[in-house]
């Protein structure tokens, strides 16, 4: 019996407890020679959390980065801004993101 309730308490703990993670696509579009948007939209029912990385490559190669936590509702977009510090000398000319969500 006490197996049973042992075996019982551990199955209902991690099933609590566990969260499905999952990659989700990112787009980034540049908004001119200083910075660029880049936007993780959710398609699913339930809200989702994601923990979302931008990171922008100046001419010069010198890379900037930004990274933040959003909660995105369904039917709508989070996004981030990653922007050059000098952009008239050093303008920005790639941005990528990766974005890591959960239910």
């Amino acid at each position: 019996m006490k197996k049973l309730i042992a075996a019982l308490a551990i199955i209902v703990s991690t099933s609590t407890f566990a969260q499905k993670y999952f990659g989700a696509q990112a787009l980034c579009l540049m908004t001119g020679r200083d910075s660029a948007q880049c936007e993780v939209c959710n398609n699913y029912a339930y809200s989702i959390g994601c923990k979302m990385r931008s990171e922008g490559i100046t001419l010069r190669g010198y890379r900037v980065a930004n990274e933040g936590y959003i909660i995105i509702r369904p039917g709508q977009c989070g996004m981030t801004y990653v922007k050059a510090n000098n952009s008239i000398m050093d303008p920005l000319v790639d941005a990528v993101a990766t974005a890591t969500c959960h239910f």
